[in-house]
């Protein structure tokens, strides 16, 4: 069986009452509060699926789930025993097998990169070695953060 801490940022910041509603590990924070949960199993999804649940009868709003997607040309080198000019070459196909992913906010200043992308191209592409990364985090945050934004859109809502 296989352990799995995750954590699900929640908003407002829970009251007593609320905060005991929940089987995660509560800790507050100015308005919001970070709730991490252990999860031992096979299916992360319905894991995930479950905490989400659990959080709305809470009448708490998911706004975040922590997934480590995010990261940049230094993240990546420290993720794999690599030199950060190695990635950097990588990434501008001076070296390596080329196509690596392109950064999720090109033009500034720090670029990031998704790992769950990166893994695969350095797995696939350069034959490096990495730990699987868990897409169903990934997937789970793209959803919470898309609810919150159709939730908040100022355009007209079809029926």
């Amino acid at each position: 069986m296989v352990v799995t801490r995750f954590a699900i940022i929640v908003m407002p910041e829970p009251t007593p009452a609320q905060a005991g509603r929940l089987t995660g590990h509560v800790t507050p924070r100015a308005g919001l509060a970070t709730v991490v949960f252990t999860w031992a199993g096979t299916d992360l999804d319905a894991a995930v699926t479950g905490a989400l649940r659990e959080i709305e009868l809470a009448g708490l709003r998911a706004v975040r789930v922590a997934d480590n997607d995010w990261v940049t040309l230094m993240d990546i080198a420290g993720r794999i025993g690599r030199s950060r000019e190695l990635v950097r070459l990588w990434s501008i196909g001076r070296t390596g097998p080329g196509g690596f992913p392109p950064p999720l906010n090109p033009g500034a200043k720090t670029t990031y990169y998704s790992w769950l992308e990166v893994a695969a191209w350095l797995r696939d592409q350069a034959g490096v070695t990495v730990a699987e990364p868990e897409p169903a985090l990934v997937i789970a945050n793209l959803t919470v953060r898309l609810r919150s934004i159709r939730q908040q859109c100022p355009w007209p809502r079809r029926t």
